[in-house]
């Protein structure tokens, strides 16, 4: 068979010439839908993780982002009254604190008792 078809092309039959420039045709228009689904896979996985998974339009998605700023800056003003409040308590907590190890019992040795002393 394979020799027949080497003969119609030595013979110059347009046929087979045209089956052979359709097959390679066929052949480039796979590999070209092939590498663009690949790209369009990858785009997609890509868009996936900039918008966290966030279905709908672009717009949608950044609103949804500039809320989530919004309502973490709301939250790191409150947490930074709350340091500020704490911040001003310190000077009033205790300012010395020890523990003093001693023997309660002259029978018992290694100073096995203690005691914890707190001043402000």
């Amino acid at each position: 068979m394979f020799d027949n078809v080497l003969h119609s092309l030595r013979a110059g039959d347009p046929l087979v010439a045209l089956v052979f420039v359709l097959m390679a045709l066929v052949l480039l228009l796979t590999v070209g839908w092939l590498v663009l689904f690949l790209r369009i896979r990858r785009l997609s996985q890509r868009m996936h993780g900039m918008t966290l998974g966030v279905e709908g339009s672009m717009e949608e998605v950044l609103r949804a982002h500039l809320d989530t700023v919004q309502a973490t800056s709301r939250s790191t003003e409150t947490l930074q009254q709350a340091v500020t409040v704490l911040q001003q308590q310190v000077p009033l907590c205790l300012s010395h604190a020890k523990i003093i190890r001693y023997d309660a019992f002259d029978d018992v040795g290694g100073e096995q008792s203690s005691q914890e002393s707190e001043q402000n």
